[in-house]
C-alpha cells in the first residue's frame, strides 16, 4: 500500500483488536493523522469510530426508556391510589355529614363514635318513656266546675313569669293562737340500720279554714280602725300555692272573697261529698320527668297503690303522723290566744299546732294579714346559768315514691344528696314547705326521710333519719325567687281590687295551663233574695188568714 511503510503507530500489532481500539481510540486517532494523510486509514478509523457513538447512544436511548417506563407505572399507581382515597373520603363525609357538622373540631371515629352513637340512643329512648309518662300523668280538676257558675276571667300560668318583682316590707308578729310541744331530740340520731317504724293515720285530718279563726277574725276588726286602704287576709297555704304558680303542673283551687276594701284569700270549704281539698294535699312527684301516672291498668292492688292520687294521699298521711311523733307531748308551751278550733274552754282533743300572725307592709296604702302554722319548738342552752332559747321548729316528711332510686341507700352517709335528688322531683312541694315555715315564723325546719316497711303496704312506714336546715339557708338552698314569688300576689291583688264585691274562685286548668276565675257568689245571693221573697208571701199569707177568721167570727156573734 501507498505510505504504509512510512506510518508508524507505535503499537504493538497483538495490541490491534475493538477493545484495543475502543481503549486507545484517542492514541489511534491522534498517531493516525497526525502520521499520515492516508484516507484508508482515516477511514477505517471512522467507520470504527462511528459504530462505537451509534452502539453508545442505543444504550442511553434504551435506559432513558426504561426510566420514563417506570415513571409512568409509578404514576399511574398513585394516581389510582389518590382516586381510591378520594372515593373512600366522599363515602365517608356522606355517610357522617350530619354527625360532623355538630361535631366540628371534635371528631370521633371508631369505639369513640359508637359510645356516641349509644349515648343517643339512650337518650331517645328516655325522651319517649318521659312524653309516655307525662301523657298518663295526673291532669284531673280539683273541684267540679259548677254549671251555675259564670267565668269572668282567666290568666296565662306562663305570663307570671314576666312580672316586675316586688318585695314587700319587714313583717311584724301581730299574735300568736295555740300551743305547741317540744321536739324529740332522739329522733335525730335514727339511721337506717335503726329506724323508727309508725303506723301512719288512716284518715287526713281537717285543717280549718282561716275564714273561721276567731283570732284571725278580732285581728281583722283591729286592723280596720288603724290601717288605711286595702286589707289583704290570706292564710300560708294559699300564699304558698300563688307563690309557686310557675312550679304547679297539677290542678288546684282557691277561694278570693272581696268584701269593700278587704280581700280575703283561703281555701274551699271541703264538700260533703269530699274526702278532702286538693289543696291540703302533699303533691308528690308532681316536677318529676317521669310523674306517676293518673291509673295503672295492672289490677294488683300493690301497683294501684303507687297512682298518683294514692301517693298524694299516702304522703299527706305521712306528714300529719310524723308531726305527732316528732313531739313531746308533756313539755307544752302555751301561747296567749286560743287555738283557732277551740270552741269549748274544756275541749281537750285539739291539735298540738301554733298560729302566727303577721302583718306585712304590702306596698302603698295596702296591708296584709297572714296566719301560719308551727308545728313544735326547741330548747337551746346557751351555757352557765343563762336560760335556755327557744327555737321554733317546723316538721316536714319527705316520702320515698320512687322505689329503685339509688340516692336513698345513702341517707345515712350523705342526707344533703338525697334531698337534692328529691328537690328536681318535688320542687314545688317543698318551696311550700319553706313559705309555710316563713309565714309561720319558724327558725328551723325538719326533713324527715321517710320509707314503707314493705313496697305492697302504704300505711306502715319506718324514719330512716332527719335533716336540721334553718329556713333562710333552705331556701337558699332550692335557690328561690323571693322577689319573684310575691309578684304572683301582687298581681292577683290588683286583679280583685278592680273586681266587684262578691265571692271568687281561681282554678288552674292543668291541660290548658291557665287559671279559671270564676264568680260562685251571684247563686248564694240569688237563693237568699229566693228564700227571703218566699218568707214574706208566707207572712202575708198568714195576715189574710187571720183577718179571715176574724171575719168568720163576727158573722157567727151575728
Amino acid at each position: 500500500m501507498e505510505g504504509f511503510d512510512t506510518l508508524d503507530l507505535n503499537l504493538d500489532i497483538t495490541s490491534w483488536g475493538p477493545l484495543k481500539a475502543t481503549k486507545n481510540r484517542d492514541v489511534l486517532i491522534d498517531g493516525a493523522f497526525a502520521a499520515s494523510n492516508n484516507d484508508n486509514i482515516k477511514g477505517l478509523c471512522e467507520v470504527f469510530l462511528r459504530g462505537k457513538k451509534e452502539d453508545k447512544a442505543a444504550e442511553e436511548a434504551a435506559v432513558s426508556f426504561q426510566v420514563v417506563e417506570v415513571k409512568q407505572q409509578a404514576t399511574k399507581r398513585i394516581t389510582a391510589q389518590k382516586k381510591f382515597q378520594g372515593q373512600k373520603n366522599n363515602y365517608n363525609r356522606y355517610q357522617n355529614k350530619n354527625w360532623m357538622e355538630k361535631n366540628k373540631g371534635n371528631r370521633q371515629t371508631g369505639k369513640k363514635q359508637k359510645m356516641f352513637e349509644n349515648k343517643r340512643n339512650i337518650q331517645n329512648t328516655l325522651y319517649r318513656k318521659e312524653m309516655k309518662a307525662k301523657a298518663k300523668a295526673l291532669k284531673t280538676l280539683s273541684c267540679p266546675i259548677d254549671s251555675e257558675w259564670t267565668q269572668v276571667g282567666e290568666m296565662q300560668c306562663h305570663s307570671f313569669n314576666g312580672l316586675p318583682k316586688f318585695k314587700p316590707g319587714e313583717p311584724e308578729v301581730y299574735a300568736r293562737a295555740g300551743k305547741i310541744a317540744e321536739y324529740r331530740y332522739d329522733i335525730d340520731g335514727l339511721l337506717s340500720a335503726r329506724p323508727l317504724k309508725f303506723t301512719s293515720f288512716k284518715d287526713i285530718p281537717e285543717n280549718k279554714l282561716s275564714t273561721q279563726d276567731i283570732t284571725l277574725d278580732e285581728i281583722a276588726i283591729e286592723c280596720i280602725d288603724t290601717c288605711k286602704g286595702t286589707k289583704i287576709i290570706a292564710s300560708d297555704i294559699a300564699l304558698a300555692t300563688l307563690m309557686n304558680i310557675s312550679k304547679a303542673y297539677y290542678s288546684w283551687d282557691l277561694k278570693v272573697e272581696k268584701v269593700d276594701d278587704m280581700i280575703f284569700i283561703t281555701k274551699r270549704e271541703k264538700e260533703e261529698k269530699e274526702d278532702f281539698v286538693w289543696i291540703d294535699l302533699e303533691h308528690v312527684g308532681e316536677n318529676s320527668i317521669t310523674p306517676p301516672p293518673a291509673a295503672i291498668d295492672d289490677p294488683k292492688p300493690a301497683l294501684q297503690l303507687n297512682t298518683a292520687m294514692n301517693l298524694m294521699k299516702e304522703g299527706t298521711k305521712v306528714l300529719h303522723s310524723t308531726q305527732a311523733i316528732a313531739i313531746n307531748p308533756e313539755s307544752i308551751e302555751e301561747f296567749d290566744h286560743p287555738h283557732p278550733s277551740q270552741e269549748d274552754e274544756d275541749q281537750q282533743d285539739l291539735p298540738l299546732h301554733g298560729y302566727t300572725y303577721m302583718k306585712w307592709p304590702f306596698g302603698e296604702n295596702r296591708t296584709l294579714i297572714t296566719r301560719g302554722q308551727l308545728h313544735s319548738f326547741e330548747s337551746i342552752s346557751a351555757g352557765g346559768d343563762s336560760e335556755a332559747k327557744i327555737k321554733y321548729t317546723n316538721i316536714y316528711a319527705m316520702n320515698q315514691w320512687k322505689f329503685n332510686k339509688a340516692e336513698w341507700k345513702k341517707v345515712d352517709v350523705d342526707k344533703t344528696a338525697v334531698l337534692g335528688g328529691e328537690l328536681t322531683d318535688n320542687s314545688n312541694r317543698v318551696s311550700k314547705w319553706a313559705l309555710q315555715s316563713l309565714f309561720a315564723g319558724a327558725d328551723n325546719m325538719k326533713i324527715m326521710f321517710v320509707k314503707r316497711q314493705k313496697l305492697s303496704n302504704a300505711s306502715k312506714h319506718q324514719i330512716l333519719g332527719t335533716s336540721t336546715l334553718s329556713v333562710n339557708k333552705f331556701m337558699n338552698f332550692i335557690s328561690f325567687k323571693y322577689e319573684e314569688a310575691w309578684s304572683n300576689v301582687k298581681y292577683i291583688v290588683d286583679y280583685f281590687e278592680e273586681k266587684e264585691n262578691g265571692e271568687y274562685l281561681l282554678l288552674r286548668d292543668p291541660m290548658k295551663n291557665l287559671i279559671k276565675v270564676f264568680d260562685v257568689s251571684q247563686n248564694d245571693g240569688e237563693g237568699e233574695d229566693d228564700e227571703e221573697g218566699e218568707d214574706a208571701d208566707e207572712g202575708e199569707g198568714d195576715e189574710n188568714t187571720g183577718d179571715d177568721e176574724k171575719d168568720q167570727q163576727d158573722g157567727e156573734d151575728e
